[in-house]
């Protein structure tokens, strides 16, 4: 009956703008005949007169009375029937017509029968991720087709569509749309309807973990005039619901005793029974959790069981998310109490309600990962199956419990990389990656209890396994979809259309940036990012697309895996050691490998950490600034420089000296250290800076973003010839200082080994794009700028080839296909951008790495020219030399510090140059087996040689 009364109200607002006047009378009374034939006669007559008014429409020509039938047919079956199946199956039609919609009235009704599937997808199913493709098909008729911007387009479809986007994770596209739909309904003065789209936008803030943002879009709806009891009503539950995540709990009670005041007032007019329900339902379930948050447990249980019984009335099923997620907090409230079997048996009832065909014969049987869609209730049920299999380890000490827990954190797994394939934004992967990495946090704490309990070191590797998985997959995903394209095969064409529509996306976004940059207004704003979900539709569906087209490409593409420990201690040097961090909220996590072993290493988190890194970090910056107390920064920068050291990398350094080379894999804040710039020992005062004990001094160091990524590079052949580099002049009249020696230097450096350098206005972005992929070194001499806010508008400077500038952004580099086996970017701060605990630092460096460089050379923050040139071409004389990259740079750096004067030792002149990827030296190296085989062929033929003269001597004798 509600979505009678929802498609009802929806087609009176959209019908009157149909003209049908000038159409056969007949003709346009069959839809309301044909309903009553269905209704009093049964669905085989019924449907047999829909179907005649088609044909008969049809054959007129009368193409909107057509699709009104159609549309109608869909709602008999709806209100009569009651059979949301048979309804898509009839509206299903809409995907083959007979004829192409041309007219208004046509669009028109075309709209309004995909509004009714996207209806019962999502009303009717409970299926948002299948309601998302017929609410968008309505979308683009709007947009495309009518141009029109009204009320019921706000009301069933940017409203419809912002709420299943909220639903699925995908954040930005939500905010778009219901942003959008209050701007509508605002311009057409429909205030109360407006209201519960703000009462939409706050409950997407508070999933997106914006509280302030979501009491403001609350605020908004309150402040409207001529309120109807609805929505007040609505808007005040919810409101109290963002209170108590702030723990406001006297002001939520506030708000829920005035909405509860609200609801009893209100008349059966104001608020029909079915929706007064529906808000009861919520004031039951805000009780629940303020008496759980005072220990009232007996009570809060009833509470919510009534939250749950509303909630079930209203739907009519317990087949509901909305029950699911009531079922969750039912589980909490019993776990809270100690209850914890009860609690685990509410949360595998919320696993039923979205998963029917599960059916727990006991309380530790979860669902396959066959059952998994992209369905965020269900990772939020296994979520708190796990803690609550952990809680109630604390209490019984049994491991089987801990192993539960752990069983359920990798099937949350399964479900994340469901969800991950249906995000549009970016934004919306890192979101969800950084509370991944949370549930990740808890997966290694459960893996290193069970490995502390029962010795067995599977264990250990499931925790760096759990680890690996949260780190940099953005990153990890597009080497795959690189070596997707190369091991499947994917046609020439195919690879145009996704490059096509990867272009479409860059454009887009630049666009919203420029706007943003600029201060534009809000609504030109807003049109473009609706300009931008579009085009990140299109590319969307053409990858979900190629699972039917190109499966083996779409397999390949998601195909996700850490490497074993063998195949990484293949990939590490006999002398080379492995460190990877994990920075959790209360503990670091260091895993060691190495030839001789693997280990985990596990530390309380420094207090402060994030705070003191940075300003460590300062204390070295500053130090090449004019007018600073030098000694000062000097005795902040030795005394962190030793605390860090001891806190985070003494513990898991070797006791031998069998270890020269370290691979840092870190986490979080972790990656603005330069540990080679960490201190040993403590130093006096008097200690020359070049005689530091630098950790430099001890190993060959170089960075990696995750295990996986370098075992992907490391399998990657060398590729490309000799060396290119691109060095802009500038002449500090665009804000750009003039780099005096780096052009100079990059002649000089490859007059010897053969390479071009492109300088001046040779220097530009289409001649770089045109050049990069054939060469093995590529070297950029110029300036670049980090964008904290948004990592992938940090750009590096060009020359636009008539004496200005032009800057090549992160994201650009996205499109690019590189395979240098170095990429050198001697500019400032190139390693820096947007910081993220899972993916890392969205920077120039990680966008080489995403164009497919092997490793990259570069700066973690503004590098001093004369100090750059001179390392850098120590650097290039070690690479001569055969060394690989990371010796390399620990020969250049330690020949640097030898050599400069006393200020110029100090770190912020040679620790800010980090080598990230591949360390392997530019050329292969010949095995020393071949070198013995080829010393014994040599042997061989010398002897047959020999053993041939005397047969001769013998012969002329």
């Amino acid at each position: 009956m509600r979505v009678k009364v929802i498609l009802a109200f929806a087609l009176l607002w959209i019908l009157p703008e149909i003209g049908l006047g000038q159409l056969d009378i007949k003709l346009e009374e069959w839809p309301v005949r044909a309903y009553e034939i269905f209704e009093e006669n049964g669905e085989a007559e019924g449907t047999q007169a829909f179907e005649e008014g088609m044909k008969l429409a049809l054959a007129q020509g009368k193409h909107a009375i057509y699709l009104e039938l159609l549309h109608d047919l869909g709602a008999a079956y709806t209100y009569i029937m009651g059979e949301p199946d048979a309804v898509i199956s009839k509206l299903s039609e809409v995907y083959h017509l007979p004829f192409v919609p041309q007219s208004l009235d046509e669009y028109k009704f075309m709209a309004a029968i995909y509004v009714s599937l996207g209806y019962t997808y999502s009303l009717d199913l409970g299926q948002y991720a299948e309601a998302l493709i017929p609410f968008k098909q309505a979308y683009e008729v709007f947009e495309e087709d009518l141009q029109e911007r009204t009320a019921y387009r706000a009301l069933y479809i940017e409203k419809q569509l912002g709420n299943i986007y909220t639903r699925l994770g995908d954040y930005p596209a939500a905010e778009i749309h219901l942003q959008t739909a209050i701007d509508i309904l605002e311009r057409e003065k429909e205030y109360d309807q407006a209201a519960s789209v703000c009462s939409d936008l706050g409950l997407l803030y508070q999933n997106w973990e914006k509280n302030e943002q979501a009491l403001d879009a609350y605020n908004r709806g309150l402040n409207y005039q001529q309120l109807g009891a609805y929505s007040h009503t609505l808007l005040l539950i919810n409101y109290a619901d963002c209170l108590l995540e702030a723990e406001l709990e006297r002001e939520a009670l506030q708000k829920l005793e005035f909405a509860d005041k609200l609801l009893e007032n209100a008349s059966a007019e104001e608020i029909p029974a079915n929706r007064r329900m529906a808000l009861q339902a919520g004031i039951y379930e805000k009780e629940a959790l303020i008496q759980s948050d005072i220990k009232d447990f007996n009570q809060a249980t009833k509470s919510i069981e009534k939250a749950i019984q509303a909630t079930v009335a209203y739907y009519g099923t317990n087949n509901r998310r909305e029950v699911a997620k009531l079922h969750n907090k039912h589980g909490q409230i019993l776990a809270n109490g100690n209850r914890f079997a009860a609690a685990i048996e509410q949360h595998q009832a919320a696993l039923q309600c979205v998963i029917p065909s599960y059916q727990p014969e006991s309380d530790n049987e979860l669902p396959t990962a066959d059952d998994f869609f992209a369905e965020n209730v269900i990772l939020e049920s296994l979520e708190h199956l796990a803690s609550t299999y952990s809680h109630w380890f604390k209490e019984k000490n049994n491991t089987e419990l801990l192993q539960r827990a752990l069983d359920c954190h990798e099937r949350m797994y399964d479900v994340e990389k469901h969800l991950q394939q249906i995000y549009r934004y970016d934004d919306s992967k890192l979101f969800n990656l950084e509370e991944s990495r949370d549930r990740s946090e808890k997966a290694i704490q459960v893996a290193h209890q069970l490995y502390r309990h029962t010795g067995k070191g599977a264990f250990l590797y499931q925790a760096f396994t759990f680890a690996e998985r949260s780190r940099s997959r953005l990153l990890r995903e597009a080497f795959q979809r690189t070596q997707a394209n190369d091991l499947s095969g994917l046609s020439p064409q195919l690879q145009q259309e996704e490059e096509d529509l990867l272009r479409a996306v860059s454009t887009a976004e630049e666009e919203r940036y420029r706007l943003i940059s600029e201060q534009a207004p809000d609504s030109l704003v807003r049109q473009t990012e609706l300009q931008l979900l579009q085009a990140r539709n299109h590319l969307h569906e053409w990858v979900q697309n190629l699972q039917t087209s190109a499966p083996k490409y779409y397999q390949l593409r998601y195909a996700e895996q850490v490497p074993s420990l063998e195949e990484l201690r293949q990939m590490l040097d006999g002398k080379e050691q492995l460190i990877e961090y994990f920075v959790g909220s209360s503990h670091i996590y260091i895993f060691r490998l190495d030839q001789s072993g693997f280990t985990l290493h596990e530390t309380v988190k420094p207090a402060n950490l994030n705070q003191r890194v940075l300003e460590w970090r300062r204390s070295i910056e500053a130090y090449q600034n004019t007018g600073v107390a030098r000694n000062t920064l000097i005795n902040q920068y030795q005394q962190e420089a030793y605390n860090l050291y001891q806190s985070l990398i003494s513990s898991v350094l070797p006791a031998t000296q069998d270890i020269d080379q370290l691979l840092i894999i870190s986490s979080g804040i972790l990656d603005l250290i330069p540990f080679e710039a960490l201190l040993t020992s403590t130093v006096d005062s008097q200690t020359p800076l070049s005689n530091y004990p630098y950790l430099l001094k001890h190993y060959a160091i170089s960075y990696t973003y995750s295990a996986s990524l370098q075992w992907s590079l490391f399998q990657l052949e060398r590729k490309g010839e000799q060396r290119a580099a691109f060095a802009p002049s500038f002449d500090a009249q665009s804000g750009w200082a003039p780099l005096t020696c780096s052009a100079d230097m990059l002649q000089r450096t490859f007059a010897s080994t053969g390479g071009s350098v492109h300088t001046d206005t040779e220097a530009t972005i289409a001649a770089f794009q045109r050049l990069a992929p054939q060469y093995r070194l590529l070297h950029l001499a110029t300036h670049a700028q980090a964008n904290p806010e948004y990592g992938d508008f940090s750009y590096i400077v060009f020359s636009d080839g008539q004496g200005g500038y032009d800057s090549l952004f992160a994201k650009d580099l996205y499109l690019y296909d590189l395979e240098a086996e170095l990429v050198i970017l001697s500019a400032c701060e190139t390693a820096l951008g947007t910081l993220y605990n899972s993916e890392g630092v969205i920077s120039l460096a990680r966008a080489f790495h995403y164009a497919g460089a092997r490793s990259v050379l570069t700066t973690l923050w503004r590098i001093n020219e004369g100090a750059n040139c001179s390392l850098l071409e120590e650097f290039y004389a070690a690479l001569d030399e055969g060394e690989d990259k990371r010796q390399a740079l620990r020969t250049a750096k330690l020949q640097y510090l030898a050599n400069t004067d006393a200020r110029g030792a100090h770190p912020v002149y040679w620790a800010g140059f980090q080598l990230l990827g591949n360390p392997r030296a530019m050329e292969a190296s010949t095995p020393w087996h071949w070198y013995l085989l080829g010393g014994l062929g040599l042997l061989l033929i010398f002897a047959m040689f020999r053993q041939f003269s005397k047969r001769k001597e013998t012969v002329l004798t």
